[in-house]
C-alpha cells in the first residue's frame, strides 16, 4: 500500500512540474538588415562609420567622398581571402555584426517579428542618439582627426 501512495506523490509531482514548466520564449528578431536605407540613415547618424573613398582630385577633406569612385573602379585588394574590388578606399565600412548591434541598441530595439516599423530617419529617436555623442555634428571631425587619421 505504502508503494501505491509512493507512486501516486510521484505521478502528482511530475505532472505539477509539467505544468509549471513554462515555455521557452523564442528570442526576439533584429530590424536591422544592412539594406540600402538602414545604412543610409545609419550613416547620416554614426558618420564616423562611412566608408571613405579617395577622389580623383582635391586636397585634405576635399580629396574624399562617401560615394564609390568611378574613375578607377577595378582595383582589387584582398579581404579574408578574397578579392574584392577597392575603390580606393581610405575608410573601410563597419562590419554587418557591428551596425546591427548598435542598430539594436539605438535605433530600433529587436522585436517579435524582426520587422521594422521604420520609414525614413524622421522615424528615429534622434534625441536619445544626440546625447550618445554621435549624430553627425561636423563632418570635417568624422572624415578628419581621429575618426580618421590617414588624411
Amino acid at each position: 500500500m505504502n508503494k501505491i501512495v509512493e507512486k501516486k506523490k510521484e505521478k502528482q509531482k511530475k505532472k505539477k512540474a509539467k505544468e509549471q514548466k513554462v515555455n521557452p520564449k523564442k528570442p526576439d528578431k533584429s530590424t536591422y538588415g544592412g539594406r540600402y536605407e538602414q545604412n543610409s540613415w545609419l550613416y547620416q547618424i554614426r558618420e564616423d562609420w562611412r566608408t571613405l573613398y579617395r577622389k580623383q582630385s582635391g586636397t585634405g577633406i576635399n580629396s574624399l567622398s562617401g560615394q564609390k569612385q568611378s574613375y578607377n573602379p577595378k582595383q582589387y585588394t584582398t579581404v579574408n581571402n578574397k578579392q574584392v574590388e577597392a575603390y580606393n578606399i581610405v575608410r573601410a565600412q563597419q562590419p554587418f555584426s557591428v551596425r546591427k548591434a548598435w542598430w539594436d541598441e539605438n535605433i530600433e530595439a529587436p522585436n517579435a517579428s524582426g520587422k521594422s516599423v521604420l520609414t525614413s530617419l524622421a522615424d528615429i529617436d534622434l534625441q536619445s542618439i544626440r546625447e550618445t555623442g554621435f549624430l553627425r555634428q561636423d563632418k570635417g571631425i568624422y572624415w578628419t582627426g581621429k575618426y580618421n587619421p590617414n588624411i
